[in-house]
């Protein structure tokens, strides 16, 4: 049986590594720097499936494009920005935050849990910047930590920081000690919209593994955690999950909220998820829980024959699942 996308991505998710001065990444974060930026905003020509998980998404310009990018291995990146459902909901959840943080006339600390690439990480900060725009939240009063287990996307983003925040341009270059990465103009065009913006956001990076509880030491207090499919990440093991729960239990403060995206393969696994949350004082918000598809979950040839047959159309499960929690004790 052929293997989805994110399936052959991750079979080259190893521990990125340092040797000798010179960074070695492992093969899916080297994969991972040099993905598109796409995002689905047509509405995917969606059409649901009576009494099914399932939805059929039509030949629309942004499902073509789509097809197109994966037929020639530009893969877009993924995390929250590509498919337009996470997209809006995880601003819609943010605005909510940062409103209620507004009115209180306070700092906003958010942790972003674990990060593909710098290209992920931009995507993911164009959102959190478009809904501090709509609360009206200052950008100089957000506070944003990313937490990863490599060294490489970190390193990727304090490279790219330090030209965004102490350079007069943006070059078409970035280095990682002795190694010089290319930036393509995708990238750089991106990037440079939104340096003002990016500029004024207060920005750490720590590089932890998040199911250590000794490696979460320095971390700070966090009023909001977002994670996306970390679940597939770590292997959907019960006792991974339940030690990164116990880390967010301990870096929320009392009323934060987590952002939360995972793949659910049944209802026995939903029911797990849940529970292990419950168990660390992280009540679940059932009413924002938001099933959605992702294009990395399906097989290349299904997303690539799209783009070659007009009658075509795509059948995708909406077998992924959004969800706030909100830390209580």
């Amino acid at each position: 049986m052929p293997l989805d996308i994110m399936q052959n991505l991750t079979r080259g998710l190893k521990l990125c590594r340092f040797e000798n001065g010179k960074v070695i990444p492992c093969e899916y974060h080297e994969n991972r720097s040099t993905a598109t930026i796409h995002k689905l905003s047509d509405g995917s020509g969606e059409q649901r499936v009576k009494e099914s998980r399932q939805v059929i998404h039509r030949r629309t310009p942004d499902i073509i494009r789509l097809s197109h990018l994966f037929n020639k291995k530009a893969d877009p990146a993924g995390s929250w920005y590509l498919v337009q459902e996470q997209r809006e909901w995880l601003h819609n959840q943010l605005v909510d935050v940062l409103t209620s943080y507004l009115a209180k006339d306070e700092e906003c600390f958010l942790l972003e849990a674990g990060v593909a690439s710098y290209v992920h990480h931009y995507t993911f900060m164009d959102i959190v910047i478009e809904a501090c725009g709509e609360s009206g939240f200052p950008l100089n009063k957000l506070h944003v930590d990313i937490v990863d287990k490599c060294i490489t996307p970190l390193y990727q983003i304090a490279s790219i920081e330090r030209s965004l925040r102490h350079k007069l341009f943006l070059g078409k270059h970035y280095r990682i000690f002795d190694r010089k990465f290319r930036m393509s103009s995708q990238h750089q065009t991106f990037l440079k919209k939104r340096k003002e913006k990016l500029k004024q956001i207060n920005v750490k990076l720590f590089l932890r593994d998040l199911r250590q509880l000794e490696d979460i030491q320095e971390l700070g207090s966090y009023d909001v955690i977002t994670e996306h499919f970390l679940t597939s990440m770590i292997g959907k093991q019960r006792e991974s999950m339940d030690k990164v729960r116990e880390s967010y239990s301990r870096l929320l403060k009392k009323g934060g909220v987590l952002l939360s995206a995972t793949g659910v393969r049944d209802q026995e696994f939903w029911n797990n998820f849940l529970s292990i949350h419950i168990q660390h004082g992280l009540r679940p918000e059932l009413k924002t829980k938001t099933d959605v598809w992702d294009p990395y979950g399906i097989e290349r040839g299904t997303i690539v024959a799209i783009g070659h047959n007009p009658d075509s159309s795509l059948v995708a499960a909406q077998d992924n699942t959004m969800i706030r929690f909100t830390r209580m004790v």
